[in-house]
Formats: structure tokens, C-alpha cells, sequence
């Protein structure tokens, strides 16, 4: 699909206005004509999205991933605890680490691994879409094995 210079900035405008990953994928998918994850996007409009939940509290940190068929959406979702118990966190379970920034590089075998038997068929598809939706803004890393993103703090967090 051959874009004018014109529809280019429109779209630029259009993916800064969407919140969601729900709502940039579909941004991305009407702009770049793909069709990858179409169905699954009008089912998951309502669902929360690929959530890294991460529950600090306690002795043994839970991690649990949330919604795993919706990649329209991605973020880590941490409770209690601070910054140096999550990067713990995340390496012990092998998910990833922490930037200085405070958001997360997550690898997506860890989402592919902990997504597994519980999605349904198609999830590789859309997972690719999200993840080449991802590097057009720069959110994967240079070997395309680990994935920004930002860390919301639950209520809970000490620090």
C-alpha cells in the first residue's frame, strides 16, 4: 500500500491520539491494510489486554499474565514492593528487566511461554502484528527479541 504524504501525517496524528494498544493496532492495521488479528479485535475490545501482573507483596513474588489473547495491549502491572524488587522479579522469572526509564524489557518468548495452551489459534499471528506494530515505534530492541513496556504501579507500591 503506497501512501501520500498526506495520509502519512494523518496516520502520525491518528496513532498519537490512540491510548490503547487496541486502539494503535487497529491505527495500524486500517493504515498499513493488514488484516492480522481482525477477528480477535472485535472480541477483545473490552478485555485488559497482555498484562504482565506482577503482586510484590508478600514472601514470593506471583507473576501471572493477564488476558494473553488480547494483543492489542501490552503493559507490566506491578503491586507493592519498589523498582529494585521488580527488576528481581522480572530477571528471576526471566522476563526481562528494567530500563532506566523505568519501563520494562519483557522477552517475548517469556509472553510467548507464559501464553501457552491458553490462547487460541490465530495468537501467533496477532502477537507478530503486535510486535511489528511495536518496532515501528521503536519499542523492540535491536534483535527484535525484547518488547517495551511501561510499568504501571498498583496502589500498593512502597517506593
Amino acid at each position: 500500500m503506497v501512501q501520500s504524504a498526506v495520509q502519512r501525517r494523518a496516520s502520525s496524528k491518528a496513532f498519537r491520539r490512540c491510548s490503547t494498544w487496541n486502539d494503535r493496532l487497529r491505527t495500524f492495521q486500517s493504515v498499513s491494510g493488514s488484516s492480522a488479528g481482525e477477528a480477535a479485535a472485535s472480541t477483545t475490545l473490552q478485555s485488559c489486554g497482555v498484562i504482565i501482573d506482577i503482586d510484590l507483596n508478600g514472601t514470593a513474588p506471583a507473576v501471572e499474565l493477564i488476558e494473553p489473547h488480547d494483543c492489542k495491549r501490552f503493559h507490566v502491572a506491578a503491586r507493592g514492593g519498589d523498582s529494585i524488587v521488580l527488576e528481581a522479579t522480572l530477571r528471576a522469572h526471566q522476563l526481562g528487566h528494567l530500563r532506566p526509564s523505568g519501563d520494562a524489557l519483557i522477552a517475548t518468548a517469556a509472553v510467548r511461554r507464559m501464553a501457552e495452551g491458553r490462547v487460541p489459534v490465530g495468537w501467533d499471528d496477532d502477537f507478530a502484528a503486535m510486535l511489528q506494530y511495536a518496532e515501528t515505534k521503536g519499542w523492540l530492541d535491536d534483535s527484535g527479541a525484547m518488547i517495551e513496556a511501561h510499568v504501571e504501579w498498583g496502589d500498593e507500591k512502597s517506593g
